[in-house]
């Protein structure tokens, strides 16, 4: 599914996750979709301000107290949604899973995120996709509808 089709979708009144390596456009798309359904977009990865541990669990009260429909977006998404369900309180409607071509985030480093360097995001992605792993071997008794999207630009 490429972004365009993805936005033909009503996501009105749903709770919405967005997760996806860095540079895939988490955060362009999680805005497109809260002008279309009025939604409050929270930035997980925003919540790092409290250190690694405590971020998680900031962002996990943040989003079960929050008045649904919310759109969450960020690397930290991976370990929301794990948490979420290990502790039987978060569970989204939807998951939107980005990806895009390495040459096109490499691309996105150079002329966007000056200073950051690409070497450890091997790595971090690598992470990412334990962690879902972890999730999706979880037992879940409210599982989200999924979607997985190609984001070239």
């Amino acid at each position: 599914m490429t972004p365009a089709e993805l936005l033909t979708l009503d996501f009105s009144g749903q709770t919405v996750v967005i997760i996806g390596n860095p540079a895939t456009g988490k955060t362009w798309l999680s805005n497109e979709i809260a002008k279309r359904t009025g939604s409050r977009v929270i930035h997980a990865d925003n919540y790092m301000e409290h250190g690694y541990k405590d971020a998680l669990y900031v962002l996990l009260d943040d989003v079960t107290e929050a008045d649904a429909p919310l759109i969450v977006e960020g690397v930290q998404c991976y370990r929301l949604l794990r948490k979420g369900v290990q502790l039987d309180c978060f569970y989204p409607d939807v998951v939107i899973e980005l990806t895009a071509p390495q040459e096109q985030i490499e691309r996105i480093y150079r002329e966007q995120r000056e200073g950051k360097d690409t070497k450890f995001l091997t790595g971090f992605n690598k992470m990412h996709q334990t962690i879902l792993a972890d999730y999706r071997s979880l037992e879940n008794p409210r599982p989200p509808k999924w979607w997985t999207v190609e984001n070239k630009f």
